[in-house]
């Protein structure tokens, strides 16, 4: 025997879908990360290589007019501010990119150097105070000019560096505006005379925002206060800056200064980075490792020539994976992906409960109907098989048999309406009505008049009230309204009455009944009011049929019962 397929409920497909969308959610997530880690480490080595290349491009431009001295000068001031570490990662769904840098990862670490022959770091990107001086439109002292604290050894620089640069951190800084500086053309230093220094908070924890107005109202003034250094020199000369807005052509815009700031990394981070391999000239090359959880070390090196005088070039990175900016970004796209997988996965489940419920409803009202068919169709089959043993036992008189023969028509008839009435349900809805104007008064009248003799029979009273037209397929319309009609003809009792009420917004068909009647399952196939199942004045499909009817048409059947009154009402 077949075992009876067990039925998928609600609670079962919420499960189902919860898991999958877990199990998809675990795997994007675990993906994304991998993705994010693939991107900081592809960026990171392409980074090294452009630092590297650009640095060589540097040197050679520098090689033409300048000695092997003076570039190594020239690049030790350089260093800290042209070295570049932007990993950005693109948030084109939102409003704001994710940078790894220093400037917004305090974890996040730049070192270069340049290495001689004989092993000794000849220049590095130390933190230090650097300008960009221009003297004139291509003139031969133009660059980059560092105030190194060390370099000078100057008490007013000293003093300048624990006043201002030491107050720097994560989030704030100076930006500096100068009338007036001191400047050692042979060395590349420079020390502020005149100006002023605005310190600036900046609670940006990312390096664009899509909206401009946001970013900047992250940024404040904290103080603005007044520098004034003055020194006793002969290595420097005072030389005042120009206020002129011009461009480049302009010889009155010089002298000029721009890219003012505290650049570079501090000495200790630059000497954990492991020069071994340089110091032993072995070849060049690069190397990527793990130096702790979530954090990269990538470095590079490779030989340059410096006015013809071997040098190594060599460039590191320390790279926090788990930045706070990379990790919020993360997890914001984890949940953005969970909540769009979790509402398909719910709108799924709705879609299959709702199929399931439909097609579980539809095997149950198809079996219903098969089963209360069969149970129905007993009665008139056992009294065709009585009447017909009767008449073969051959005792009856004429007048008998011929009553007989009459009660197996009629059983045949009732049995032969109860299939076709069965059929007729089940068709109900299959094709597409095509509808016409109706006045459902006049279908009414028409349908009552059937039964006349009916109604004669056991004086039974109709009457008609208002009228009403509606837009419906004229047949299954006809169909509502004859088993309404019927329905209440067969089940008012003798001299009772009948009404047809109508309005534009329903027709209601009423009749007199002797007791209250249970309603809740009356348009259930085979359910009578009588609950007289064996009986066969009627099938039990007749407002089954009109339920149907009026589904079709857009129309809703509701019926109601009272101690007097049994209520068709067919709201349009």
């Amino acid at each position: 025997m077949k075992k009876k397929k067990k039925r998928v409920t609600l609670a079962s497909l919420l499960v189902k879908a919860l898991c999958a969308s877990a199990v998809v959610i675990f795997i994007f997530a675990s993906g994304y990360r991998e993705y994010l880690n693939y991107e900081i480490n592809r960026q990171s080595h392409e980074l090294v290589f452009s630092n590297i290349e650009d640095y060589k491009e540097q040197i050679d431009k520098l090689e033409i007019d300048y000695s092997e001295e003076e570039i190594l000068k020239r690049m030790n001031a350089r260093l800290p501010i042209f070295g570049v570490f932007e990993i950005d990662i693109d948030d084109p769904l939102m409003y704001q990119n994710v940078m790894i840098n220093p400037l917004y990862s305090e974890n996040c670490h730049f070192a270069t150097a340049i290495i001689d022959e004989n092993k000794n770091i000849v220049a590095t990107n130390e933190k230090s105070f650097v300008s960009m001086i221009r003297f004139g439109k291509n003139h031969k002292d133009n660059g980059c000019y560092s105030c190194n604290r060390e370099l000078i050894n100057l008490p007013e620089v000293d003093k300048f560096y624990d006043e201002y640069l030491n107050k720097e951190s994560f989030n704030l800084y100076y930006e500096y505006d100068f009338d007036s500086v001191y400047v050692n053309r042979e060395n590349f230093t420079f020390i502020p005379h005149k100006g002023t220094a605005t310190l600036i908070k900046n609670e940006n924890r990312v390096s664009y925002y899509y909206d401009e107005e946001e970013y900047n109202s992250k940024i404040s003034v904290v103080e603005t206060v007044d520098i004034d250094i003055t020194i006793d020199s002969d290595e420097y000369e005072l030389i005042e800056l120009s206020k002129f807005k011009g461009s480049f052509d302009d010889e009155r815009t010089y002298p000029r200064q721009s890219i003012i700031g505290y650049y570079g990394e501090e000495k200790e981070i630059i000497d954990s980075f492991d020069f071994t391999p340089i110091r032993k000239l072995e070849s060049e090359g690069d190397r990527s490792w793990e130096i702790e959880d979530g954090v990269e070390q990538y470095k590079r090196y490779e030989r340059v020539y410096i006015n013809k005088k071997p040098y190594y070039l060599f460039v590191g990175y320390i790279v926090d994976y788990n930045d706070k900016d990379v990790v919020n970004f993360h997890i914001k796209w984890s949940i953005i992906f969970g909540v769009f997988v979790l509402f398909a996965a719910m709108l799924l489940v709705w879609f299959e409960n709702t199929k399931n419920k439909a097609k579980y409803a539809m095997e149950d009202y198809q079996r219903d109907l098969t089963n209360n068919l069969a149970h129905d169709i007993k009665t008139p089959l056992m009294a065709i098989g009585g009447y017909t043993e009767n008449i073969m036992e051959g005792n009856l008189t004429e007048s008998e048999q011929r009553a007989y023969l009459s009660h197996i028509l009629e059983n045949v008839s009732f049995a032969d309406n109860l299939v076709n009435r069965t059929l007729q349900l089940n068709k109900m809805g299959e094709t597409k009505p095509n509808k016409e104007k109706i006045k459902v008064e006049k279908i009414f009248e028409k349908a009552i008049q059937k039964y006349a003799p009916m109604l004669d029979e056991k004086n039974i009273k109709y009457t008609v009230n208002g009228s009403c037209e509606v837009k419906a397929e004229p047949v299954s319309f006809e169909v509502l309204v004859e088993n309404l009609v019927s329905n209440a003809v067969k089940y008012t009792q003798e001299n009772g009455e009948i009404k047809g009420i109508f309005n534009s917004k329903s027709f209601t068909v009423t009749n007199t009944v002797a007791d209250k009647i249970d309603t809740k399952d009356l348009k259930t196939p085979f359910v009578r009011g009588d609950k007289s199942r064996s009986n066969v004045k009627g099938s039990g499909l007749g407002l089954s049929i009109a339920d149907k009817s009026a589904i079709s048409n857009n129309m809703k059947l509701k019926i109601s019962c009272s101690d007097k009154e049994f209520k068709a009402e067919v709201k349009l």
